[in-house]
């Protein structure tokens, strides 16, 4: 395993229990190069008909429905977390890798 793919199973294990809602799956980018992973996360929640918010670092950036406007993870109400499908997260955004949470229980 290399160092990269090691610092996205810590970043899985670290974030998995400080999120709002259990994962149903996570989605590894480790694309190298500055915001290169947050970047290839963003185009992938893109491509899969979902919206994300802006960079809060070091919260999480939230994932909705394309129908959403999605704001800053710390302006998003706590009773409106059921409204997200998931989460961008990482140690460091710039450098990756980011993981996309894809919350249980959300829209397929």
């Amino acid at each position: 395993m290399s160092g990269r793919g090691k610092a996205a199973s810590e970043v899985i294990r670290r974030w998995d229990g400080m999120l709002p809602r259990p994962a149903k799956a996570h989605y590894v980018f480790s694309k190298e190069g500055d915001f290169a992973a947050l970047n290839e996360a963003m185009a992938f929640a893109s491509r899969t008909g979902r919206r994300c918010g802006s960079v809060d670092c070091p919260n999480p950036i939230a994932v909705a429905n394309g129908a959403f406007l999605v704001g800053k993870w710390h302006r998003i109400p706590k009773e409106s977390y059921k409204d997200l499908e998931g989460a961008i997260v990482a140690d460091d955004f710039r450098a990756g890798p980011c993981v996309l949470v894809e919350f249980a229980g959300g829209k397929p």
